[in-house]
């Protein structure tokens, strides 16, 4: 649904990116882009410069940056970061059109409105960290404008890295009213929030072999970095629950140059996980990546092991709803009633353009996946639109939630100025 003349009190979702441009640009802000595409590709230099950032003393920083408490943290982390935005939407760098449809601007409204309920009225987490939480996960996919996701396990630089190297660049140019230790930890976080627990095996230049260790989440004592683990927690959060699904599905039009694309998405978009021993090293299905996702969201899993406060009860539900989206998939015959069946397909593809992504690679990734989806077998084409509806509907639900969260917690005047827009039209990402 086009929104024009927004109900400031239902409406969360226009492009802050583009509503934050103005000001005039020198000659130095007006190469920062390239300067930023230039220092890409010197790995070795930023492989150098990732090595040295992952030995951050952290600790040390952290006694640094001191809030009387988290009301005032967080009016301070929104001021920042709309400031950042705009300087880095002043030099060129588009968040909305460019992005691939996985990491369009859903992801980054959606990563907005799960900072700040993960961050609500949480005693265990320190306004320090309340503050870098806020501008790092906001901003944490800043390196997705120069890598984008097809082929990044093959590249020596992956988009965290990327992100960090952007953040560092800009802090060259404008320390964005940030002392040096929260300088450091900002580009730390952003740095290390791709999720991996292995080391990154690089083939640098000259042949040689680098071995580059994850970023540490602890300190030597064992002690959470806090700030650097609800980072990620964020990240998670859109990769979870009703939202997935739709993520995936469009990240799929990524491979669109191969020339067995439709052949790639009979495998994709089989409903049924395969025996695992049919299974091809990285080639996961989309219904096999899923079911991964909803068995690893928990403290005995690597990946969530450290969740602690609002993230637990957070990620239980999201969780809980990614399941009865799997069950939609594999049941179809139950989830979905036949009264709905005809309307599915359009009633997908409204919800993938107006909430999933929707900006214009989004729609036109939607357009060509439901095409492809159409031409499939019954079998096939009925278990995803049957996932879908569910998905659908479980969102509207997270959405009427995340609406009502929002509304008891202080506002941030980056949350006013997502409602506030008026230079576009918008799409509205809680459905």
């Amino acid at each position: 649904m086009l929104v024009s003349g927004l109900d400031k009190r239902s409406n969360l979702c226009y492009s802050i990116l583009f509503s934050l441009r103005g000001g005039i640009q020198t000659k130095e802000e007006q190469m920062l882009f390239d300067i930023v595409k230039e220092r890409l590709k010197n790995e070795e230099g930023c492989l150098n410069y990732i090595e040295k950032l992952r030995v951050t003393n952290v600790g040390d920083c952290l006694k640094k940056i001191s809030f009387s408490n988290s009301d005032t943290a967080l009016a301070k982390a929104a001021e920042i970061t709309r400031y950042i935005l705009r300087v880095l939407t002043d030099n060129g760098f588009n968040f909305l059109d460019t992005m691939d449809p996985c990491h369009g601007v859903g992801h980054f409204v959606r990563s907005y409105i799960n900072t700040r309920l993960l961050l609500s009225l949480d005693p265990l987490v320190e306004p320090a960290d309340v503050f870098l939480t806020y501008i790092s996960a906001v901003l944490h996919d800043v390196g997705r404008c120069f890598v984008p996701p097809v082929g990044e396990n093959r590249l020596a630089v992956p988009h965290s890295w990327a992100g960090a190297i952007v953040i560092d660049e800009l802090f060259k140019l404008d320390a964005c009213h940030l002392s040096a230790e929260a300088r450091q930890l900002v580009s730390f976080a952003i740095g290390g929030h791709q999720w991996s627990v292995k080391p990154r095996v690089v083939l640098s230049e000259g042949g040689a072999t680098r071995v580059i260790e994850s970023f540490p989440v602890e300190d030597p004592h064992g002690k959470l970095y806090k700030f650097f683990w609800l980072v990620r927690c964020v990240d998670r959060l859109d990769g979870n629950g009703s939202t997935i699904i739709g993520r995936d599905f469009l990240h799929a039009y990524n491979e669109i140059g191969r020339a067995d694309f439709a052949e790639y998405l009979s495998v994709f978009l089989e409903p049924h996980p395969r025996e695992k021993n049919l299974r091809v090293p990285g080639s996961e299905t989309l219904i096999e990546g899923l079911y991964r996702l909803a068995t690893t969201q928990n403290n005995s899993s690597p990946y969530s092991r450290h969740d602690f406060g609002n993230m637990i009860h957070i990620c239980q539900v999201q969780t809980w709803r990614l399941l009865l989206v799997l069950n939609a998939v594999q049941h179809p015959e139950i989830a979905t009633p036949s009264s709905v069946k005809r309307t599915m397909s359009r009633q997908t593809r409204d919800w993938l353009t107006r909430s999933i992504d929707p900006s214009k690679n989004g729609q036109v990734a939607a357009r060509v996946m439901l095409d492809h989806l159409d031409a499939m077998p019954d079998r096939v084409r009925l278990a995803w639109l049957s996932g879908f509806n569910q998905a659908r509907w479980l969102y509207s639900e997270w959405s009427i939630e995340a609406r009502h969260c929002l509304d008891q917690i202080p506002l941030d005047d980056l949350y006013l100025r997502l409602r506030r827009g008026t230079e576009y039209c918008v799409l509205d990402i809680l459905a």
